[in-house]
C-alpha cells in the first residue's frame, strides 16, 4: 500500500472518528428510567379536536400529537364539563365536575380542603412540576395545591394595546367581581401569557437543571390557539382575524410539545412515562354566529382532544368511541400508577374500556350580565341579562337547558324589547332581586350538526323530563370546595343580581 493511499485512510478514519464522536456528543445519554411510571401531563388551551391531523384534518401539520396517537390511543368523544380555563382544569386536578367543586367563575378559588392529583403524587414521593402558560392558571386561584414548582410568571398581553408598555401587575383575587373585572382588564392587558416556546424552555430547564431521579408528575400548559384581542377596533371585526391565525398556532403549539417529548424520548424516558395529552376547552370558529369560547355548549366549545400514551397498558394506534370527560384524567393516572383515590370524584378510570358502560357527560357554563355580551338563544334571541347553561351528552342524546335571569322586581317578568335584548318594564322599581325570565329546552342527536339539525325536545317529551332529572342531580351534587368569601347580604344580592349566584 502506498503511503498516499496509507495517509488516506488514515484521514478517512479520523473523519469517521470525529462524526462519531460529535453524534455521542449531540445524542444525549439514556437517564435510568424511576422505578415506578413517571406522568407528564399536556394541556394545550383551546385545542379543538377536529384541527389535527390524527382527528382527520388536512389543514395544518401536527406531527407531536400525530405520532403521540399513532403510539398510543385517541380517543374520539372527548368532553370538557365547563369550557373555561380554570374551572376546567380543577375538574381534572380533583376528578370533580365544576358543579361540585365550584370554580366555575373568575372570582372564585380552589380551597386548601381540596385533595389534587398533585398532591396525591406528592405524598407518594413523586417529584411535581407544573408550568403555566397564562393567568387563568395562576397559583391564585388554588391549583398549584400540591405542586413543589408551580411555574405561573407570565410576560406579554392577552388584550393587545398598540403602544403600551407592559407592566408587571401583581395577581389578585377579590369576591366583588366589578373590582376583578377591573383587575382582569388590567391584569390581561400587561403580564397575562407566555408564548409556547417559553413554557417548553422551562419544561426542558426543568427536566435538565431540577429532574433528580424520582418518578416525576409534570404539567405542562400551553397557552395554543387561543385567540388575542386587540383594542384597535370592535371584537366583531377581529374575528376574521382570529379564524385565520387559528391554525397556524395550533402547529406552533404542536411544534413545542414535540420538543417536551423529545427530550422524553432521547433520555429513554418516554416509554417509562404515562403521557396525557388533552385541551381544557375547545373554540367555536363562527358556529353559532359566535368566535370563542365559554358562552355556549356547543360542541365546538367543549368536545376536546385527548390521547393517551403510555406502552404497557394503552394499546399502539388505538382509537375509542367510548366518552370520556376531563374528570376521566385523574382516575386514569392513580390506576397506572396503582394508587388509591382518598376523595373520588365523577370521573372512571381509562385504562379499561369495558367499564365505561355509564357514559354520560356533565356541562355548564355561566354568563353574567359583566360580559357586556348579548346571548343568543334558540327560540329568544339575543339575550343581554345573565344566562346560565346546563347540559347532558348521552351515546343517544345531547340535551341542553338555558336559564335566563336578570334584576327585576322579585315575581316581575323581564319583556322583550325590540331590538332583541331583555329589559325591565318597569325600571324605577328595580331591587337586587331575581326572576327567572325563560327557560330553553335543546334536545339533539349527537352525531349531527347542531346548527343545522332539529332541537326535538317537543317531540321527546318522556327523554327530556329523564335527562331534566339527571341533570339536576348532577347540578346540585356540590363538595364545597371552592374557597368562599364571608358575603353580607346587600353583596350577596348583589351577586345574584349579575348571574353568579343561583
Amino acid at each position: 500500500m502506498g503511503q498516499g493511499l496509507v495517509r488516506r485512510v488514515a484521514a478517512l478514519a479520523l473523519v469517521a472518528a470525529t462524526v462519531l464522536v460529535v453524534f455521542a456528543w449531540r445524542r444525549p445519554a439514556p437517564l435510568t428510567p424511576p422505578d415506578r411510571p413517571s406522568v407528564l401531563l399536556i394541556t394545550v388551551d383551546t385545542q379543538r379536536a377536529d384541527r389535527l391531523g390524527c382527528y382527520g384534518y388536512g389543514g395544518n401539520h401536527t406531527p407531536a400529537v400525530d405520532s403521540l396517537a399513532a403510539e398510543g390511543v385517541l380517543f374520539k368523544q372527548a368532553y370538557c364539563d365547563i369550557p373555561w380555563t380554570t374551572g376546567s382544569m380543577a375538574s381534572v386536578m380533583t376528578g370533580h365536575y365544576s358543579s361540585s367543586h365550584g370554580l366555575q367563575l373568575p372570582m372564585h378559588r380552589l380551597k386548601g380542603e381540596a385533595v389534587t392529583l398533585a398532591e396525591i403524587l406528592t405524598a407518594h414521593g413523586y417529584q411535581t412540576a407544573a408550568i403555566m402558560g397564562s393567568f387563568p392558571l395562576d397559583s391564585v386561584y388554588g391549583l398549584d395545591q400540591g405542586f413543589a414548582i408551580y411555574d405561573d410568571e407570565f410576560s406579554l398581553p392577552i388584550f393587545k394595546i398598540p403602544g403600551k408598555v407592559i407592566e408587571d401587575i401583581p395577581s389578585y383575587l377579590d369576591e366583588d367581581p366589578h373590582i376583578q373585572q377591573k383587575f382582569l382588564i388590567k391584569k390581561l392587558s400587561n403580564n397575562a401569557y407566555r408564548p409556547d416556546r417559553q413554557v417548553s424552555d422551562a419544561a426542558i430547564r426543568w427536566l435538565e437543571e431540577d429532574y433528580d431521579g424520582r418518578p416525576f408528575f409534570l404539567w405542562v400548559h400551553y397557552y395554543g390557539p387561543h385567540e388575542k384581542i386587540g383594542w384597535h377596533k370592535p371584537l366583531a371585526e377581529q374575528e376574521p382575524d382570529m379564524i385565520a391565525a387559528y391554525d397556524g398556532d395550533v402547529e406552533i403549539a404542536d411544534a413545542q410539545v414535540g420538543r417536551v417529548l423529545d427530550w422524553l424520548r432521547t433520555r429513554g424516558l418516554l416509554d417509562h412515562t404515562l403521557v396525557v395529552y388533552h385541551s381544557d376547552h375547545g373554540q367555536s370558529l363562527g358556529e353559532h354566529d359566535y368566535v370563542g369560547h365559554g358562552l355556549d355548549l356547543y360542541e365546538p366549545s367543549v368536545q376536546i382532544p385527548m390521547v393517551i400514551r403510555y406502552p404497557p397498558l394503552f394499546r399502539r394506534g388505538e382509537k375509542r368511541d367510548d366518552l370520556v370527560r376531563n374528570v376521566d384524567i385523574r382516575p386514569t393516572v392513580l390506576e397506572v400508577l396503582q394508587l388509591e383515590d382518598p376523595r373520588p370524584g365523577s370521573g372512571r378510570s381509562l385504562v379499561d374500556p369495558a367499564k365505561n358502560s355509564d357514559e354520560e357527560v356533565y356541562l355548564e357554563t355561566y354568563a353574567s350580565s359583566l360580559t357586556q355580551r348579548p346571548i343568543d338563544l334558540p327560540l329568544l334571541g339575543e339575550v343581554l341579562a345573565p344566562v346560565s347553561r346546563n347540559g347532558l351528552r348521552t351515546q343517544d342524546w345531547k340535551f341542553l337547558l338555558s336559564r335566563v335571569v336578570g334584576p327585576c322586581q322579585r315575581g316581575e317578568r323581564i319583556a322583550r324589547s325590540g331590538t332583541g335584548g331583555y329589559f325591565v318594564e318597569n325600571p324605577e322599581e328595580i331591587n337586587l332581586g331575581l326572576c327567572l325570565e325563560a327557560e330553553v329546552v335543546e334536545l339533539y342527536d349527537p352525531y349531527e350538526d347542531e346548527e343545522v339539525t332539529a332541537n326535538v325536545a317537543d317531540e321527546n317529551p318522556q327523554v327530556v323530563s329523564f335527562l331534566r332529572k339527571r341533570l339536576e342531580e348532577l347540578r346540585t351534587d356540590k363538595m364545597s370546595l371552592r374557597e368562599e368569601f364571608v358575603l353580607s347580604e346587600e353583596e350577596t344580592a348583589k351577586l345574584k343580581s349579575l348571574g353568579y349566584l343561583q
